[in-house]
């Protein structure tokens, strides 16, 4: 038995839906939101309800709420829709950021240059 907690959750959008017009503003809000036109809806009572996850669960996972000032903690449960497939970062973001810390330490002119050349390795570093 895995002593691992999995959160998973379901959710659905319901609209009343009494007139075109109401079910037009339902048909632009599901297609702002990208939601599948294959996905099933309900009909109930004069509301139309939309399965936004599917007939399963799907994962859930806790995100702290950014309206509270720490101390003051509070969280929120996020619920994925479609899936985050891991790949590699098309930039270095820690190598380019390595890179602009070392550019802010190099000198402005050949002067200072020369000038850390001899204060590090002395005479000998002096050209001729």
């Amino acid at each position: 038995m895995s002593n691992e907690i999995e959160m998973s959750g379901f959710v659905s959008a319901k609209m009343e839906v009494r007139t075109v017009r109401d079910l037009n503003k339902l048909v632009h809000w599901l297609a702002k939101y990208r939601v599948s036109p294959s996905t099933e809806i309900d009909f109930g009572r004069g509301a139309i309800y939309v399965d936004l996850t599917g007939e399963n669960s799907v994962p859930a996972e806790w995100v702290e709420c950014g309206e509270h000032i720490p101390p003051d903690t509070a969280y929120d449960l996020l619920i994925s829709t479609h899936n985050h497939h891991k790949r590699p970062s098309d930039f270095d973001w820690p190598t380019k950021d390595k890179l602009k810390e070392a550019y802010k330490r190099m000198p402005d002119t050949y002067e200072d240059a020369l000038e850390q050349a001899l204060d590090r390795y002395g005479d000998d570093a002096r050209p001729e």
